[in-house]
């Protein structure tokens, strides 16, 4: 009703049943290259009890999630093994690792219509080494980071999958990540509605946020940078450093009209 005249409710019903039943009847929209989530594991391992990831969608579908080599066309690998449930809309599915392999052995691992999906977590329990995540225009939430994440496993910072803009994003953790090339810099203005970041022990020396920006809570900013620049960050509220920052590094320290009620 929202779309106003019934012709706009016609193509929003068309528009969203056919990503459904692409998704349903794992047609080729289900699978085309511009609308999926991709991760690879970092080495040959066992997965872990833990290693579950979570996947919540805006609307009613069909989650199609693939592991499979690498080498091959994963949606037509005969080898590759499949998921394929159907979720409604706010609710969260759990993909365990351990349902479809015993080793990680350079597989890929892919999450189809990935334009349909709100949030993902769990991906850190893989220790990744490369991300795709451009094509997710529309989450909201997005955790590669966490206690699970293996310190060098990262070979740059193309390897992060956030070179493209995610309009909606409001929630980034990629703490422990720790690049084998630390980026001297990692932008985060092409995130215009980010509230919450955490990069706790990356080795990432410098962020530069929206000027303007919604950041609310910076919990951790990592104790090695080299420059702090916040520029009319109206909401931010919250900036916490690890435990063993000790600013040695830094050369450059920037507050204009930005507040802050707690530093720690």
């Amino acid at each position: 009703m929202a779309n106003g005249r019934k012709k706009y409710q016609r193509r929003q019903f068309e528009r969203n049943m056919a990503i459904y039943i692409s998704s349903k009847y794992l047609t080729n929209a289900s699978y085309i290259a511009n609308d999926q989530i991709s991760f690879r594991p970092n080495r040959d391992i066992i997965p872990p009890e833990e290693a579950i990831i979570t996947v919540k969608p805006y609307s009613t579908m069909y989650i199609n999630f693939m592991i499979g080599n690498a080498e091959n066309d994963i949606a037509n690998d005969p080898d590759a093994k499949s998921a394929h449930v159907r979720i409604k809309a706010n609710e969260s599915y759990q993909i365990h690792a351990r349902d479809f392999v015993d080793r990680f052995q350079n597989f890929q691992c892919v999450i189809y219509n990935a334009c349909r999906i709100m949030s993902i977590e769990g991906i850190d329990k893989f220790e990744c080494k490369q991300f795709i995540f451009s094509n997710a225009k529309k989450l909201t939430a997005l955790k590669l980071g966490g206690s699970h994440s293996n310190s060098g496993n990262v070979a740059n910072i193309g390897d992060l999958g956030l070179n493209s803009e995610i309009p909606l994003l409001e929630e980034l953790d990629i703490s422990n990540i720790r690049f084998e090339n630390p980026p001297a810099e990692l932008s985060l203005d092409r995130f215009p509605l980010l509230k919450k970041f955490n990069a706790e022990n990356s080795n990432i020396r410098h962020f530069t946020f929206k000027d303007g920006g919604l950041i609310e809570e910076i919990k951790y900013f990592p104790g090695d940078m080299d420059k702090i620049n916040f520029k009319n960050l109206y909401k931010l509220s919250t900036v916490e450093f690890q435990e063993n920052a000790s600013f040695s590094n830094l050369t450059e320290y920037t507050s204009e009209n930005s507040y802050s009620s707690s530093y720690s």
